[in-house]
């Protein structure tokens, strides 16, 4: 899959700064939104600003997200007065407090058909089919649980999914 959003951590400016249009601010009381053992877990705890990228995956071109990721880190590294350029304006941002992530029930071709990332899903709408390979039969058709959401993780591509695996990550501001 392909995912694109920067967590807000103890540093909202920079999470701000690295230039993404979907921004989610982590719950430390709501499960399954702060992991623990990862590199941003230790520097929190040494009071050191972290920022957390999810950007670029998948099977497809990496170009795009290389570069904005390059302009993300020099507009961090702006704000930190590591470097003397003035860093480049945020777009249009969005907040998320909630992410669902939705999973396939079957294994078989995922095949896409919801909307790019980064924008609005109405609930219900349809996300994805899970296609046998064997039959192409639909085996799965998997909808939008969150109402009024913001689609940010898809298979772009046509991928071989396992039941289990990220199928999709939908954001909410409720």
């Amino acid at each position: 899959p392909t995912v694109d959003y920067v967590y807000i951590r103890n540093a909202e400016n920079l999470s701000r700064g690295f230039g993404s249009p979907m921004l989610y601010r982590a719950d430390p009381s709501k499960s399954g939104t702060i992991f623990a053992g990862t590199s941003v877990d230790v520097t929190e705890g040494r009071g050191i600003p972290s920022v957390t990228v999810e950007l670029g995956g998948g099977v497809i071109d990496q170009a795009p997200y290389t570069k904005r990721g390059i302009v993300g880190i020099r507009n961090i590294m702006s704000l930190l007065e590591m470097i003397d350029d003035a860093p480049v304006p945020p777009p249009a941002q969005t907040v998320l407090n909630g992410i669902t992530t939705v999973r396939p029930t079957q294994g078989g071709f995922l095949e896409s058909v919801a909307v790019d990332l980064g924008k609005p899903v109405s609930g219900d709408s349809l996300l994805g089919r899970v296609v046998s390979p064997y039959t192409f039969e639909v085996l799965e058709e998997i909808a939008n649980p969150v109402p009024d959401g913001y689609l940010i993780l898809s298979h772009l591509t046509r991928n071989l999914v396992h039941p289990g695996d990220y199928g999709y990550m939908v954001g909410s501001v409720e």
